[in-house]
């Protein structure tokens, strides 16, 4: 039942409203201003309380817009010439007292008919954009509110953090002064900011709200809205004025667009955006209509009032009528009811109609609202294309309810989970879990949605088939226009793939720092073997060949060219040797190489060869590829070690695409050599392959490996640039394949150091090495060989020693890596002093020289360290001779 307050202030006038309406109404009978806060739909009020709340009245209506709050003015019979034309502004209606009851009722049941029609127009303009505020809901909230205080006495405005921070002011950008801050507003909207504010000074309204543009610190304007209301003293005088402001820029600009639909819900009657209509039920004539009704059907006034709808042919379909009046007969009305109809000028409609009997003046009567749906039911075709887009987006769209049961998804979450539709719609989203995220990782995510928050983040989910799949998913809360959420979104992609690949590249850079690491410490240990080895061979030569201290001597260098040996292992692994490479035939090689296995592998397990005899060659060392072999047959027999089992080795030619490669970079495409050593032994676990070519890694026991073996052949693989992949399965065996680039080049030869004899020498040796011990131990090795030699331990001081005499010295012998000055940096300055000055360099790492570097240099030869008395003796001979 509608609620109508009155306010009356003749008593007799007020018992007379009251008997009138009771029977149909709530009637609240009102006292003070107080009583305009309550509910009502309707508000009866007589001249005298009219002229002392119409502030009031006015306030609530603009409170309650776009909802229509209709208002009736009760004037005595012979006072309605006398009403200001400006009165009409405030109210809805005005009607004189006494009245007849039944045109009373009708009266006031046209205005709540129309209130009644207003809440149907904004719940339909909450659906329609409804998704339209979900999208803009995040940004809504976000939004900072900015308050000011104007103090009216003082003359000064203070401003809240928020409020400059909207203009894009600091702290000390603005001042206190009124003016500044009307200074910002836009030429346009000033009269109207300061007519306002009149108001508020002069108390003709106690609170006014107000959208105007200011001047932003860029330059710009930005919309802002401000609420103020005015503060009086004791006296009723205004002393401060309050206000709190927001800046509406971006709603500006979507209402600019939606301004068109907002002005069609502003009204609803002559300025609503709806046709409404009323026709007499007798003949059907009409006998009033708003404006909005001859705008849409392009006719006057004059060419309507008095015909009907048949006359006007207003009706595609004359039986739509007909429905229409059964319905009022039967029921009294009909509500929504979808009509085709033609305008006079040969346009088509869609009309949501409603109509309704009403009692005016004791006649029958029809009020008719209808909406013009055509535009709707274009959004609507255009939001079933949005619907088919979303079937067929790549990404996976699932939207759930609040407790996580699916409601929808498209075709293509279908196809990444593997699960049907009919299978995925009504179960809980649970369904997916694969076990690999923790409680506290879903305690997370659920929070945070239903927080009314985005979340984002990824998932190992698992499939129909029990495979797991990486997913990127942004789940998003989905309100309805009371804002309470109702579902969830989730938008899904698969990036399985990029995970893997990611995996693939981590791995990859994980065993390239690896061998940086071990080089280094193949480096300095270079240096250790270089200092021991050569005081060993000069204290070997002061003994007595056939003394005991001799033999251990001998000892001591075989344990270091062991240990010469070991650090060769770990630069093939960190990729520092220099091999000696040429194109090879890898079937020759394997072939050769299973020839050797037959003597170390036990008689229990038996190896199997499978060589195509169109294998490619390779460009590469044989020694090495030789070594790959090696490794992987004796790893494969300890895998079936106490038991009987078989080896397979198999070469052959394989074209690489571009999906394989992809996945094993840093490969291209073409043609390769693959090598796979396959056993039948316990298999490797997941955790083992993970680590199996990191250096000192081993499941053998202690004293049966040093864990080098497939670390050099993962450094020699990729040196050759190759990979090696690992296929294993526990409890039936594993199988490593060695991917090798084919080449059809022709062969070419290493440059070697020849044999040459030498004895006693001549000539003056300049010598430089940042570590004090070697350049000691070259020095002693030189001059017992009968060289003159002068050495240091700074390359500076080498350098600043060689230009005080350039012709002092007939060879340079420097190590390459040393602060300040590397040795090929030592040469190149050497060079531009004496150009034809022979250099040596020494080295820990295995180092080649690039050729244009090499051309400005006189470099003779590059000696990798440890270096033997004889090697040594060897390239300074041969570098002086070829001087």
């Amino acid at each position: 039942m509608d609620n109508i307050l009155i306010f009356q202030r003749s008593q007799p006038n007020l018992t007379l409203l009251v008997d009138s309406l009771s029977s149909n109404f709530n009637v609240i009978e009102g006292m003070d201003e107080a009583s305009i806060s309550k509910d009502f739909d309707l508000c009866m009020v007589d001249t005298h309380f009219f002229n002392k709340f119409r502030s009031l009245l006015r306030l609530r209506k603009i409170s309650e817009a776009p909802l229509y709050l209709p208002v009736i003015l009760l004037v005595r019979g012979n006072a309605v010439p006398q009403i200001k034309p400006e009165v009409w502004q405030d109210v809805d209606d005005i009607i004189s007292i006494p009245i007849n009851q039944h045109e009373l009722n009708a009266r006031i049941n046209v205005l709540l008919r129309a209130r009644n029609q207003s809440r149907e127009i904004e719940q339909l303009k909450e659906s329609q954009l409804f998704e339209l505020r979900t999208r803009l809901a995040l940004t809504v909230e976000a939004a900072n509110v900015g308050t000011w205080d104007w103090d009216l006495k003082n003359k000064s405005v203070s401003y809240s953090r928020e409020w400059k921070l909207q203009t894009g002011c600091s702290e000390n950008e603005i001042s206190d002064n009124p003016n500044e801050w009307k200074g910002r507003i836009h030429p346009d909207d000033l009269p109207n900011v300061l007519q306002g504010l009149d108001n508020l000074f002069k108390l003709n309204d106690s609170q006014i709200e107000l959208e105007f543009r200011l001047r932003h610190q860029d330059g710009s304007y930005r919309w802002m809205m401000t609420k103020a209301w005015s503060v009086p003293d004791a006296t009723g005088k205004v002393v401060r004025i309050r206000g709190v402001q927001i800046d509406i820029t971006r709603r500006k600009g979507i209402e600019e667009e939606l301004r068109v639909s907002e002005e069609r819900f502003r009204t609803i009657f002559d300025f609503s955006p709806d046709a409404i209509c009323l026709n007499s039920l007798k003949d059907l004539s009409f006998l009033d209509a708003n404006k909005s009704f001859f705008e849409i059907t392009g006719v006057s006034k004059e060419a309507v009032i008095g015909k009907n709808p048949l006359e006007l042919e207003l009706f595609q379909n004359p039986e739509d009528l007909e429905k229409i009046l059964t319905a009022l007969a039967n029921n009294g009305g009909m509500r929504n009811f979808e009509a085709d109809l033609r305008m006079p000028d040969g346009r088509r409609l869609v009309a949501l109609v409603s109509s309704s009997l009403i009692d005016v003046a004791g006649e029958p009567n029809v009020l008719t609202i209808s909406r013009d749906m055509t535009e709707f039911k274009r959004a609507l075709e255009e939001r079933m294309k949005l619907a088919a887009a979303v079937d067929q987006a790549y990404e996976g769209v699932v939207i759930t309810d609040v407790e996580g049961a699916i409601d929808y998804v498209n075709p293509a979450f279908i196809e990444i989970s593997g699960y049907s539709r009919e299978e995925l719609v009504g179960r809980n989203t649970r369904l997916l879990k694969s076990g690999l995220h923790d409680e506290e990782f879903y305690s997370n995510l659920w929070q945070t949605i239903t927080n009314g928050q985005v979340w984002k983040g990824r998932f190992i989910n698992q499939k129909k088939n029990g495979s797991l799949f990486h997913e990127d998913a942004t789940i998003s809360p989905l309100r309805d226009h009371s804002g309470k959420i109702n579902n969830f979104i989730a938008i899904k992609r698969d990036v399985t793939e990029t995970v893997e690949l990611s995996q693939q590249l981590a791995h990859s850079q994980k065993m390239e720092s690896i061998g940086t690491l071990a080089a280094g410490i193949a480096h300095d240990f270079n240096n250790i073997l270089y200092a021991m080895l050569g005081y060993t061979e000069m204290a070997r030569d002061e003994v007595a060949e056939d003394s005991l201290i001799a033999k251990y001597l001998d000892n001591v260098i075989k344990s270091g060219k062991r240990a010469t040996d070991m650090v060769a292992q770990i630069l093939h692994f960190s990729h520092r040797s220099k091999a000696e490479w040429g194109r090879i035939s890898i079937s020759s090689v394997v072939k050769e190489g299973l020839k050797l296995l037959g003597s170390s592998i036990p008689k229990t397990i038996q190896i199997s060869r499978v060589i195509a005899a169109d294998t490619h060659h390779v460009i590469g060392d044989s020694t090495q590829i030789h070594q790959i072999l090696m490794n992987l047959c004796v790893n494969a027999a300890h895998a079936m070690k106490g038991q009987t089992g078989s080896i397979t080795v198999t070469l052959e030619n394989v074209d690489l695409d571009e999906e394989f490669t992809q996945l094993n970079p840093p490969l291209s495409p073409g043609t390769f050599v693959r090598l796979t050593v396959s056993d039948t032994g316990h298999g490797i676990p997941p955790d083992v392959i993970e680590r199996m070519f990191e250096p000192y890694f081993t499941t053998k026991p202690v004293g049966e490996g040093t864990g080098l073996g497939l670390s050099v052949v993962h450094g020699i693989v990729k040196n050759h640039g190759g990979i090696i992949t690992v296929a294993s399965e526990p409890g039936k065996g594993s199988s490593l394949s060695v991917f090798l680039p084919a080449t059809k080049d022709e062969p070419f030869e290493a440059e070697e150091v020849g044999e040459t004899h030498f004895h006693k020498g001549s000539g003056r040796i300049l010598v430089v090495d940042d570590e004090q011990a070697l350049v000691e131990i070259t020095e002693g090795i030189l001059e017992r060989h009968g060289y003159n030699v002068t050495s240091t331990t700074s390359s500076t001081e080498a350098l600043d020693t060689f230009r005080a005499d350039p012709n002092r010295f007939d060879l340079v012998i420097a190590d390459l890596t040393m602060p300040v000055l590397t040795g090929l940096d030592l040469a190149e300055e050497l060079s531009r002093v004496r150009p034809d000055m022979p250099v040596i360099l020494v080295t820990g790492y295995g180092f080649s020289v690039d050729d244009e570097r090499k051309a400005r240099t006189e470099i003779f030869s590059i000696l990798k360290k440890p270096i033997s008395s004889s090697l040594l003796a060897k390239a300074v001979q041969q570098a002086l001779q070829k001087r």
